[in-house]
């Protein structure tokens, strides 16, 4: 039976590190892209919040102004 070549299996295992790395690559830009959705959504959602308060404050004073029993609309 013949030897088993040493660098044979150092081949297969510098193999499996290139492999390894191309998928934590490939995995890197998919959590990449994920964190960059992730921070456009919460910049929207924040704006919205900003836009609803704005808006609360301003019906409460338009409120405050027209009084409660006002008819808003003639």
């Amino acid at each position: 039976m013949a030897a088993a070549d040493p660098h044979q299996g150092e081949a297969r295992c510098d193999d499996e590190i290139t492999r390894l790395r191309r998928k934590l690559a490939e995995k890197t830009r998919g959590c990449t892209l994920l964190h960059q959705r992730l921070h456009a959504a919460a910049t929207a959602i924040a704006a919205l919040h900003h836009d609803k308060t704005q808006l609360r404050e301003e019906l409460s004073r338009s409120t405050a102004i027209m009084g409660p029993d006002t008819d808003r609309n003639p």
